[in-house]
């Protein structure tokens, strides 16, 4: 969120560089200015691109249903996401990450080939569904993960 304001407050304060007597060429301002953007903007994506699956808490009744990691975006919306089988969350080799959403699973829990199911989905603080993680059966046990719509790996 402070990116955002600093990204923000940037934009807001730019023409005031401009309106400002100053002994700077009108060329080296809007360099200043635009170095300046690109720095906070940069850093507000860098944060949202590598810190957006923070997870705040995690959850699940009584040992039952699904676990359920809450999250929230660069603007601090709150992102549900409940992982239906927990055998699909393995270690991470993203950078920032411990443990992600397998994208191939193989071995005795396979479904039925040719059938898909889903194994995670995030929603909003509203419950509309934002994304899902669905997992394609194959032979012999085998299933190929891949995301549908903004799920929260």
């Amino acid at each position: 969120m402070f990116c955002v304001f600093g990204t923000g407050t940037t934009l807001l304060a730019s023409p005031l560089l401009l309106l400002v007597d100053a002994p700077l060429p009108m060329v080296a301002r809007v360099s200043g200015i635009g170095m300046a953007l690109f720095g906070t903007a940069s850093t507000a994506a860098f944060v949202s691109k590598f810190f957006s699956g923070y997870v705040l808490s995690v959850h699940r009744k009584a040992n039952e249903g699904p676990l359920v990691f809450r999250t929230a975006d660069l603007f601090l919306r709150t992102r549900r996401t409940s992982v239906y089988d927990p055998s699909f969350i393995v270690r991470s080799t993203r950078p920032s990450a411990k443990f992600e959403l397998a994208r191939r699973v193989e071995g005795a829990q396979g479904g039925q080939p040719g059938t898909e199911e889903t194994v995670a989905e995030t929603t909003d603080a509203a419950g509309k569904v934002l994304g899902r993680w669905v997992v394609s059966w194959k032979e012999g046990g085998v299933g190929e993960c891949r995301a549908e719509g903004n799920i929260v790996q």
